[in-house]
């Protein structure tokens, strides 16, 4: 370039570094005045300042200031100004009045969609940006890559490398694996094996890579083929007689837990599961983590841990890897649609990877993105193979059952039969019933089943409908909990949240045990942790009711309406706590005051997230606690200590 064209260049770079750190203080003091705005505005400010971190190195490197580098940041600088003129809107003085305030805050929700998107340009210009970087300095990298070889190559890894590690695990796969075993029980010998004979799944392992995908409805038993797969894989491809080596890699998704509902999630476990089998894998990852630090591993670096996947994925030598991806569609929407857009180029990208994802055909973005790849419906490609399955799982549980509670071989066999009439070809409706029928007197058995309803969901109608008047406010505050909390709630933070007494000989926890057995088999409890049993419990709660329709008691179809209760409750819950204890949040991160206050560090840390989901809901909650809103010290403390870190 000319000398001209380089000072462009430096000129751009100082004028985005400009605008952005602007940019980013005012997202900052937005998020601040109002906690409506939404959390992802929150996470994207570090994107900012990431983009100007960039235009700044730009500055003074003369290798980066290229015409495309220019043409890269005058963009930026474009699109921010946008987003500042968005935010303006949403933006309130001190003495503004509630009303004006409050409508500021519905102003913000509206234009959320706009500030999204061009936080999503951003988010992509940022990548070229770096990738520019990445390819011109491709040779300090190599030589930061062959010191970084050698150096955990050695018997011991280094500090930097456990550091690494340490900031990199979010969730082990494998646990998470055997956790849903232990939930779910053994799989029934010979219930998953037709698979390893369907047409499309021989073609798919025959070949070196490639996708195939697996879709089905709720109840299917798809997570347990997930499970089977995952151990069919390892023993199909290891031992390997020309001495190749198998990588097995997994991950099952779930929406009820942060940790296993996003893209950047399932990358960071599929991440360990390799590291855990070729340490030395880890000299991609070094480079950008001692720049970054944790900052890698964040919501907002998607594409940065991707491209670090694919690289390792590339560089396996002649070694097989494998992935199995169970649950595609309990991830969150944008995430779902980020790591797809990466999916239907993943034969391209690397070769060397054959990928397995198991999901039900909807929301409407698998079908697009997966569509193009092998695939195998459960209903109706393989609908008399899995009725095979189920009737095999039927046939283990009820010779269990029959065995331990002496059926004779008639009544056994009159179970079998109603199973298969009934269960809608679902193995989940069956699980529950099994249960069910350990507890029914022998001689009860019959009028039992006669009275079972055909399929899931009208399972779970009845399941409630039992719930007796006066229990039903309780129940319906524990199934609200359960399906819109964040992350899953403990015992203690139930029972605190839903302000449940002790008696003289029972403590509130062992109260709000008996409580849950209302709510049927909707809840599994796993260490203390309660959450819905199954992603089909949260869609019944929350499916619409047609117009005119009867609303029963448990709807949760008001998704809004539910979500500002929550904030409500949380609000109100440390607006309490810090009424009797005005250090409360200062001592937040204390196991002293978890115990004391169980539910407070939830509250405070999640309130904002039911907020932002209130919509045009969360003007009743600025009124409701327009005290705490505005020109409140319980509102700067909780800011200085919770909103800051």
């Amino acid at each position: 370039m000319s000398g001209a064209e380089v000072l462009g260049v430096i000129a751009a770079s100082e004028q985005l570094v400009e605008v952005a750190f602007k940019l980013a203080k005012f997202v900052k003091a937005v998020v601040d005045q109002i906690q409506d705005a939404p959390d992802r505005i929150r996470q994207e400010a570090g994107r900012i300042e990431s983009l100007a971190s960039l235009a700044a190195r730009i500055k003074t490197t003369m290798s980066l200031q290229t015409e495309d580098v220019k043409n890269i940041l005058i963009r930026c600088e474009s699109y921010m100004r946008e987003l500042q003129t968005l935010l303006e809107k949403i933006s309130f003085k001190h003495d503004d009045t509630l009303r004006k305030k409050a409508w500021k805050a519905i102003c913000g929700l509206q234009e959320e969609e706009d500030i999204m998107k061009l936080f999503a340009v951003l988010h992509q210009e940022y990548s070229t940006l770096d990738t520019h970087i990445n390819l011109r300095t491709n040779a300090v990298a190599e030589d930061i890559l062959a010191k970084l070889t050698n150096l955990d190559t050695q018997e011991q890894p280094s500090y930097v490398s456990k550091k690494c590690l340490q900031a990199l695990f979010i969730t082990d796969p494998a646990i998470d694996c055997a956790k849903l075993i232990t939930s779910k029980g053994e799989i029934v010998s010979g219930t998953c094996d037709w698979i390893t004979q369907k047409e499309e799944f021989v073609k798919w392992i025959t070949t070196d890579g490639g996708l195939l995908w697996i879709s089905g409805g709720p109840g299917l038993g798809k997570t347990m083929l997930s499970i089977y797969l995952t151990e069919y894989l390892s023993s199909y491809f290891m031992p390997l007689e020309n001495g190749k080596r198998h990588l097995s890699t997994f991950f099952f998704c779930d929406a009820k837990d942060n940790t296993r509902n996003g893209s950047v999630a399932i990358v960071r476990g599929l991440l360990f599961q390799l590291l855990q089998q070729r340490r030395d894998l880890i000299k991609h990852l070094l480079p950008t983590y001692e720049v970054q630090k944790e900052q890698i591993f964040q919501q907002n670096s998607f594409e940065t841990i991707w491209s670090i996947l694919l690289r390792m994925m590339n560089d396996v030598g002649d070694s097989q890897v494998s992935c199995v991806l169970d649950g595609l569609d309990e991830c969150e929407p944008a995430s779902l649609q980020e790591l797809l857009n990466k999916l239907k180029n993943i034969t391209s990208s690397t070769p060397r990877l054959k990928i397995i994802v198991l999901s039900r055909e909807y929301p409407r973005c698998l079908e697009v993105s997966l569509g193009q790849f092998l695939r195998i419906r459960l209903d109706p490609d393989a609908k008399a193979e899995v009725s095979d399955g189920l009737d095999l799982y039927i046939s283990a549980r009820v010779a269990e059952i029959s065995k331990s509670r002496k059926y004779p071989d008639q009544l056994t066999n009159h179970v079998k039969k109603i199973l298969r009439d009934k269960s809608a070809g679902t193995y989940l409706w069956i699980s529950f019933v099994v249960q069910d029928l350990h507890n029914v007197e022998v001689s009860e058995v019959e009028e039992s089943l006669d009275q079972l309803p055909r399929g899931l969901y009208p399972l779970y109608e009845r399941i409630l409908n039992q719930v007796g008047q006066d229990h039903r406010g309780l129940t319906l505050d524990i199934l609200r909990w359960c399906t819109f909390a964040v992350e899953p709630l403990t015992l203690s933070e139930l029972a605190s949240a839903l302000d449940i007494t002790p008696t003289d000989l029972l403590d509130r926890e062992t109260v709000l045990r008996g409580k849950l057995a209302f709510c049927g088999h909707f809840l599994s409890i796993s260490n203390d942790i309660i959450s819905l049993v199954h992603q089909s419990a949260y869609d019944f709660l929350t499916r619409k009711i047609p117009n005119h329709g009867e609303i029963p008691w448990f709807s949760l179809s008001s998704v809004e309406v539910e979500q500002s209760k929550l904030a409500s409750a949380c609000i109100a819950y440390f607006h309490d706590v810090y009424l009797e204890d005005e250090d409360i949040f200062g001592k937040l991160y204390r196991n002293k005051t978890r115990r004391q206050y169980p539910f407070f560090y939830y509250a405070a840390r999640q309130w904002h997230n039911h907020f932002n989901h209130s919509s045009q809901h969360g003007i009743r909650i600025l009124e409701e606690y327009s005290q705490f809103f505005f020109n409140s010290p319980v509102w700067e403390k909780w800011a200085h200590r919770v909103c800051a870190r």
